[in-house]
């Protein structure tokens, strides 16, 4: 394959986002320091005015503008084939690249052969922690919720965020890294089929990690690489879409659970996960009633949602039988 004039290609999927997409290409323009970044923006069928602004402000940005929905994983895969750097990246609109990002990544995926997908550490604008990364769906992520491990490992690593003390740390081998976000190597994408998308929004971050690591890759998390992510502004977030999108988020963990364990350890890791959120919907409730009001009624609201998640996980239940 002829060698490509760019160390790296960056494809952002946008849409409607259009402040958002700019900010994004703007980070990436001033970090990039002396790496030859290529950066690709798929419109995905938006009716904002962001490819137009897109092409005015960033004339060198390669714009595809699609006039449907396509999904997120299948814009991915139509963006990444507008490049030919080795090195690859994919972003949410709503990432901003912090400084020493892309060279950190460009370092260690040059330098270490061995990793496939690479991930970077997540914050939100205020500054604080944001989940990277994550365990495959399973019994065993099931059980680590139900057990309140999640949250003690949510907690410690805010508490070690807010120290700075995660920034010196090793890479770290994960079962996935967010989809926000992801450093591979091109040759390898293709070679696994780039996002499954048979997943049309929720779960392609969680198959792709497992491809790559069924191609004998590693799949790490970066500490050093820092982005800021808004999380799910590229969404409408109203109550009834938030709940929309937590139900196929839930779909797709079950349709990844069954491809992987089968039917019967997929209803036991379902089972598992509606007592979570069982527990979580009683817990919220009682807190709701001892808090003061402002705080009461944030409570309520997470309360009702774990209920509306519990009740997903029953009626998935349902359908495996």
């Amino acid at each position: 394959m002829p060698t490509s004039a760019f160390d790296i290609d960056v494809v952002i999927i946008s849409y409607n986002t259009a402040e958002l997409c700019l900010a994004c290409i703007d980070s990436i323009v001033s970090t990039a320091e002396s790496l030859r970044v290529h950066i690709i923006v798929v419109d995905n069928a938006s009716d904002d005015d962001t490819a137009s602004r897109v092409q005015s402000l960033h004339p060198s940005v390669t714009l595809f503008r699609s006039d449907v929905a396509l999904g997120y994983a299948a814009a991915c895969n139509a963006g990444a084939a507008l490049g030919d750097a080795e090195l690859l990246i994919i972003c949410n609109s709503d990432v901003e690249v912090q400084p020493g990002c892309l060279s950190h990544m460009f370092t260690t995926m040059q330098n270490t052969p061995a990793i496939g997908l690479c991930g970077a550490q997540q914050h939100y604008p205020d500054g604080s922690w944001q989940r990277s990364y994550g365990l495959i769906p399973g019994i065993g992520a099931a059980l680590a919720d139900l057990s309140g491990m999640t949250f003690a490992w949510k907690a410690w690593k805010k508490w070690r965020f807010r120290m700075r003390a995660n920034e010196s740390a090793a890479l770290t081998d994960v079962g996935y890294v967010d989809g926000a976000l992801i450093c591979t190597r091109r040759t390898l994408y293709l070679s696994v089929g780039g996002y499954n998308e048979n997943f049309f929004f929720f779960g392609e971050d969680i198959k792709l990690s497992m491809s790559v690591r069924s191609a004998g890759f590693r799949v790490v998390m970066l500490p050093s690489a820092h982005i800021m992510h808004v999380r799910g502004a590229g969404r409408s977030m109203d109550q009834q879409r938030d709940r929309l999108l937590a139900a196929r988020n839930e779909e797709a963990r079950l349709r990844i659970m069954r491809e992987r364990y089968g039917v019967t350890l997929c209803r036991l890791s379902i089972a598992i996960e509606a007592l979570y959120f069982c527990e979580l919907w009683l817990l919220r409730s009682v807190l709701a009633m001892v808090q003061t009001a402002q705080t009461a009624e944030q409570q309520r609201v997470k309360a009702d949602r774990s209920k509306f998640l519990m009740l997903v996980c029953t009626e998935l239940l349902e359908q495996l039988e």
